[in-house]
């Protein structure tokens, strides 16, 4: 919707997550769309290693005012069109606060009934729960209602500034990373034993020695164990204090090997001669010379 499209700031809140870990980012959010479950598979077919869905209240006072049915199409279209054995991780994210957010809304609902933002949002989460009791392990459900304060809602219903846009990008990092599918973050904390004291702990409940990132760093300490991080305060440090020290962000990962240049077209054949064109003229001249020494034209394709 029009959050994720980026008003009211200069940069909208997909493209901030991308540059925090160094990912190409593809921002698909219309201003005043609801959930549209034909757009689940056109989503399932993207080939994106990663895709996150933003809620947003024009799903609130929709015809049905019941998201569920869509976000159930929505979700299924997606995994209907992925290729055979593949699973892209999902991050459902639900609405953001709003003014008037907890009142009940009736709005072209059907059967006279009335819903507040917080009801659209326990939707949303049932939705997720149901995919993921019945197999769905690649599925995640974020609260987005934390994301921002009213106070940082303009005209209490979007970001009134890039500074609120990109504590939604931060919050939404700091989320990706705690479940693993970021590491930028996990990354920092590894290079600063200092932060790792401050801000992490070993998290005793996770598989010990199994590296996460491509460099075998992600969010695994030292001594193997996973790292269980206050991400967001990690991660406000970071814009606060850590980027003006000098400090780095991501991880060392091998420099990706540019595209082999294209093949160049073959050379232009050269213009026939004086003579074989004289030649060709004679042959055009008389059939039967043209039968014995011409092969037939190539059919049209």
């Amino acid at each position: 919707d029009s959050i994720t499209h980026g008003f009211c700031a200069e940069t909208p809140y997909p493209d901030l997550v991308g540059r925090l870990n160094g990912w190409s980012s593809l921002n698909l959010g219309w201003g005043g769309i609801p959930i549209t479950p034909r757009h689940g598979p056109v989503l399932g077919r993207l080939g994106a290693q990663l895709l996150t869905v933003l809620i947003g209240t024009n799903d609130w006072g929709t015809p049905s005012c019941d998201v569920t049915d869509r976000l159930v199409s929505f979700l299924g279209g997606v995994r209907g069109a992925e290729p055979p054995g593949r699973r892209l991780p999902i991050v459902v994210i639900t609405l953001l606060e709003r003014r008037h957010g907890h009142e009940k809304r009736g709005i072209g609902c059907s059967g006279g009934a009335k819903y507040s933002i917080e009801d659209v949002r326990e939707q949303i989460r049932q939705t997720v729960r149901s995919f993921v009791l019945g197999g769905d392990t690649d599925l995640y459900l974020m609260e987005g209602g934390d994301l921002l304060s009213l106070d940082q809602m303009g005209d209490g219903l979007h970001p009134g500034s890039s500074s609120a846009m990109e504590a939604i990008a931060r919050g939404i990092n700091a989320f990706l990373n705690s479940i693993g599918i970021a590491d930028s973050l996990a990354c920092y904390a590894n290079r600063h034993s200092d932060l790792q004291a401050a801000y992490c702990t070993p998290d005793a409940r996770a598989p010990a020695g199994i590296p996460s990132g491509a460099d075998g760093s992600g969010a695994w300490g030292e001594d193997g164990a996973r790292l269980n991080c206050d991400w967001s305060s990690l991660q406000q440090y970071w814009e606060d204090t850590g980027r003006w020290l000098g400090h780095r962000l991501g991880c060392d990962r091998p420099p990706v090997p540019p595209e082999p240049p294209p093949t160049p077209p073959p050379p232009p054949e050269p213009p026939p001669s004086e003579q074989v064109r004289m030649l060709a003229c004679y042959a055009h001249r008389y059939e039967d010379m043209r039968l014995a020494y011409c092969a037939p034209p190539a059919a049209p394709s």
